[in-house]
């Protein structure tokens, strides 16, 4: 850390003692990209309740993190409009999240294929429809030999 007159630069902020490392910081969230959003912090005990009242039936159901789509970033407050998909109800909620709940997926995931060409979407989806069916075959495969 560099300090100028024994004094820390103006505009620095140092992070609380048990600030979560593994967490985004606002820079790092860019709109149209995948995070898992962690619906309690790291050390917190209690199921209780999140900060975020349309999430507290998911914490109390045991659901520790969602995967959310981010839409938009505020620097100034650091928070991020994120979209999720409700799993009760199948609906698209929007919410605002603080960035620090934000982790990056331990799977590195597409962005949103909104404005790509049909051709490609086709290609994409015809890929993925062979990689599931020769994930069946295997499975198929190895249940035959294994009894």
């Amino acid at each position: 850390m560099i300090m100028w007159e024994k004094k820390i630069p103006a505009g620095v902020t140092i992070p609380d003692d048990d600030h979560d490392w593994s967490s985004k910081m606002v820079e790092e969230a860019m709109v149209g990209h995948w995070a898992l959003a962690k619906l309690k912090k790291k050390g917190q005990k209690t199921r209780n309740s999140t900060s975020y009242p349309l999430l507290n039936r998911l914490n109390h159901k045991g659901v520790e993190e969602i995967l959310v789509m981010v839409k938009c970033v505020d620097f100034r407050s650091s928070a991020v409009l994120a979209e999720y998909t409700d799993p009760d109800t199948a609906q698209v909620q929007s919410i605002w999240l603080h960035v620090s709940h934000l982790y990056e997926p331990a799977t590195p995931l597409s962005c949103s294929h909104v404005g790509q060409e049909e051709t490609v979407l086709v290609k994409k989806f015809l890929d993925v429809a062979q990689r599931v069916e020769s994930e069946y075959a295997k499975q198929t495969l190895l249940q035959f030999f294994n009894e």
